[in-house]
């Protein structure tokens, strides 16, 4: 699986950053799988919709990192944000 990162948006170019290895033993014979994030160390957290597995690929070594068996899901969102109130109770 190619990721390709839309770098300059007035321009529309678009840069190949990531090649996944899909490891057909774990997908069967459909592929589902989905990139969720890049992280800052450039590992990649993968969804692999046929199994409900959450996974870490690593493109430096071409292995996957088992996180959790989650199941069957339609949607994800993630939140960058911070969940923590201020110290002082200020808005």
């Amino acid at each position: 699986m190619d990721l390709w990162f839309l770098m300059d948006f007035e321009k529309g170019l678009w840069v190949k950053q990531h090649t996944i290895q899909v490891d057909l033993s774990v997908q069967g014979d459909k592929f589902l799988g989905s990139p969720l994030l890049v992280l800052d160390d450039g590992r990649i957290v993968t969804y692999v919709g046929t199994m409900g597995l959450l996974r870490i690929y690593n493109p430096r070594t071409s292995t996957y990192t088992y996180v959790a068996e989650m199941g069957p899901c339609d949607g994800f969102g993630l939140y960058t944000g911070n969940l923590l109130s201020l110290a002082n109770g200020a808005s």
